[in-house]
């Protein structure tokens, strides 16, 4: 699973370096606050944490359920 993990560290990282960029060309600071995953795969256990660790960024697994009713 690591080199999966690596891969898509990898191609998060060229998103997070993008929007860094935009935000340097319009002068708006719009700093990424988490990561929602989504998908099956998202569920793999220590999947969030990897991905929250490697990017410093807040990583959680999405929930379709949220805006629909109340969890509780």
């Amino acid at each position: 699973m690591a080199p999966i993990f690596s891969i898509i560290q990898d191609e998060l990282g060229k998103m997070l370096v993008y929007w860094r960029t935009q935000n340097k060309k319009t002068n708006e600071v719009k700093e990424i606050k988490n990561i929602i995953l989504s998908g099956s795969d998202a569920l793999i256990a220590g999947f969030s944490r990897y991905i929250s660790s490697e990017a410093k960024i807040p990583a959680k697994t999405g929930s379709v359920w949220t805006n629909i009713l109340s969890v509780e």
